[in-house]
């Protein structure tokens, strides 16, 4: 989400109106989560070395009709030596 703004500014993740709710979109790799109250990424160390690109929707709570977009970004995953 560093990459996001509304109204030109970094968006708050959480429940009230003007906040933002954020969520996984898609199918994403198994071992690989987003976690809705902090927008983090989370990976086990189950997963191989790769790139993986993933989709994540944004809503903006309390806006009818709803306000939402959805993102694709790229995780890269590299081999520890």
């Amino acid at each position: 989400m560093g990459n996001d703004t509304l109204d030109g500014n970094t968006p708050v993740i959480g429940t009230n109106p003007g906040e933002v709710a954020v969520s996984q979109s898609g199918t994403w790799p198994a071992g690989i989560t987003l976690d809705p109250a902090t927008g983090e990424v989370n990976v086990t160390g189950a997963v191989p070395a790769g790139t993986y690109p993933v989709e994540y929707e944004v809503c903006v709570n309390g806006t009818t009709p709803a306000l939402c977009k959805t993102e694709t970004v790229t995780i890269t995953i590299t081999s520890v030596i």
